[in-house]
């Protein structure tokens, strides 16, 4: 395993540890984007850059989204998710994977 991918996979480990804390529950793109099979299907196309709703991208955890998360943590949570978002786009677009196409 190169790195990148290394460096895709914790991006990516960190960004479902905050979706499973938060959610309850990991997102379908995340988990195929951890599946070393998947990550390279044209399935996986935009999955790190579509900005659509309900999106790798759109997501913004808070209270009022029913989220598990402290009012008080909501800014520090959202940057760390953002920061990790950032990173596994970085490491998938070095990678040439389809869940970056588009950027």
């Amino acid at each position: 395993m190169s790195g990148d991918e290394e460096d895709l996979e914790r991006a990516l480990g960190g960004m479902r540890r905050i979706w499973v804390a938060a959610s309850g529950g990991s997102h379908g793109h995340l988990d195929a984007l951890l599946d070393p099979a998947q990550r390279r299907d044209p399935a996986t196309t935009n999955y790190l850059a579509s900005g659509a709703s309900g999106t790798l991208q759109d997501r913004y955890f808070t209270p009022l989204n029913g989220d598990r998360v402290a009012e008080a943590d909501v800014t520090r949570i959202n940057a760390e998710y953002r920061s990790l978002l950032d990173a596994a786009t970085a490491s998938a677009s070095r990678l040439s994977l389809p869940a970056v196409r588009d950027l």
